[in-house]
């Protein structure tokens, strides 16, 4: 007896690739197909988006070095400030103390100046010493030349004054 002759199947069972016939699909399902290996993608068709992390690690590095840096800007940029404003705050009180020294030179054997026309009264230390030391041998001169630092606030002023002799009578 002959066997009948098998009818085309529909299209939808069909396999999608030629050499693949012995897939059993259910109807209205296709096979999936996969690059072959080795084949590179194309630029563009990979569906995965996004960065990797070798990306996002080295953006992050570069990130805190320019965070960093400016941090460190600003810090430096702050504490310039702060010393301007203290030097700002001190710097006249020493100058009245020197002009008053210079007008009076008797006041900077007294060790401490208290300088009356600023609002806190700020007390001004004096250093003085001798530049040269009067023997017998010396020949009298107008007066005796000292060096006087001026302290305030951790800042100093040094400069030298020549404080004249009493005339001896």
């Amino acid at each position: 007896m002959k066997q009948p002759a098998a009818a085309n199947p529909p299209e939808s069972a069909k396999s999608p690739s030629p050499g693949r016939e012995d897939l059993h699909l259910r109807p209205g399902r296709t096979a999936r197909t996969r690059p072959a290996r080795g084949r590179r993608l194309i630029a563009g068709a990979d569906s995965r988006k996004g960065f990797t992390l070798l990306e996002v690690m080295v953006s992050l590095t570069i990130g805190l070095i320019l965070l960093g840096g400016l941090m460190g800007l600003i810090s430096v940029s702050l504490h310039y400030g702060q010393r301007l404003r203290h030097k700002s705050e001190v710097q006249p009180v020493l100058e009245a103390a020197a002009q008053t020294i210079l007008v009076f030179p008797e006041k900077a054997g007294e060790g401490a100046l208290v300088m009356e026309s600023f609002p806190d009264k700020p007390a001004v230390e004096i250093r003085l010493a001798r530049v040269f030391e009067k023997d017998e041998t010396t020949p009298p001169t107008l007066g005796e030349l000292y060096r006087v630092q001026l302290l305030y606030r951790g800042q100093m002023l040094e400069f030298s004054i020549l404080v004249p002799t009493p005339p001896t009578q």
